[in-house]
């Protein structure tokens, strides 16, 4: 199912105020976004067409399993862009909103092998680190990398052969 970037940021909400209070009422989504309570409803209305989210009778908002299926795939794709800028230096705040963007338009295929190169990067130095080291290692040569934990910094050896 195709969603815009606005109505996967409202999906991404809900399910992270459902986690963080057990419950969701569209003004909390309207606090959580920073817009205004008619936008909600509006996005609330387009995601019930969608069969994504469900308004009840007492007024909360509750994700279809659709819904939730796509709303944890959008979190978890900031949740790991968030700390993949972090890794490389990048302030928090900026994380955040950079991983917002982002979250909203990679494909499928190119979020998964960044996730498995992640997860099989060379001791969890990050992504850049683990693209150095193929290329190095696709010309023969080889990367080393070590942790210091008195200064908590990084030493990085390059050898490439002649």
């Amino acid at each position: 199912m195709i969603l815009t970037s606005s109505l996967e940021d409202y999906l991404e909400a809900i399910l992270i105020i459902q986690q963080n209070r057990g419950y969701v009422r569209c003004t909390d989504v309207a606090d959580h976004l920073r817009v205004k309570k008619p936008s909600v409803s509006r996005a609330v209305k387009e995601l019930s067409k969608k069969k994504c989210v469900m308004k009840k009778t007492d007024g909360t908002l509750s994700l279809t399993e659709q819904g939730q299926k796509l709303a944890k795939q959008i979190y978890e794709r900031h949740l790991f862009f968030t700390q993949q800028l972090m890794d490389v230096g990048v302030p928090y705040e900026i994380a955040e909103q950079d991983a917002c963007r982002l979250e909203h338009v990679i494909s499928e295929e190119s979020f998964k092998r960044l996730r498995e190169a992640s997860r099989t990067s060379n001791m969890h130095f990050g992504m850049g680190l683990y693209i150095t080291s193929n290329i190095i290692k696709q010309h023969g040569g080889q990367l080393v990398l070590s942790n210091s934990k008195k200064t908590g910094g990084a030493q990085v050896i390059i050898k490439i052969p002649y």
